[in-house]
């Protein structure tokens, strides 16, 4: 019986794994070729890297949640969207000032060079 749980906790532990990178990676909107798809998930690595952790762990939680909202799909206008994932990741409490709070963190992400391309 403890194996099973043992099993269980670490399976959902590496489920709650997934960040930003990850999330993006798996969705793959742009329908990248697998090697563009690599350079791009290297390139999201080295872009949170270098800012903020606080931006960091903004985006993580906004992108999966969103991710995990939409089950992993795509939306057609390639735009993610959710007022209830940007509330509880930026700890705003008006849609308003987490939709201001999630620009100041790509804001933030573009004044590093590593994170533009």
């Amino acid at each position: 019986m403890r194996g099973l749980l043992l099993v269980l906790a670490l399976a959902s532990a590496m489920g709650c794994g997934d960040g930003r990178c990850e999330a993006q990676r798996r969705m793959n909107c742009a329908s990248l070729p697998a090697a563009d798809l690599d350079a791009a998930y290297t390139a999201c690595g080295e872009c949170d890297a270098v800012i903020s952790p606080v931006f960091s762990e903004m985006g993580d939680c906004f992108t999966v949640c969103v991710a995990e909202a939409v089950k992993y799909q795509c939306s057609v206008d390639g735009i993610a969207r959710n007022d209830s994932c940007a509330l509880d990741c930026t700890g705003e409490t008006t849609i308003e000032g987490a939709a201001l709070k999630l620009v100041e963190m790509e804001t933030h992400r573009l004044t590093h060079s590593a994170c533009r391309g």
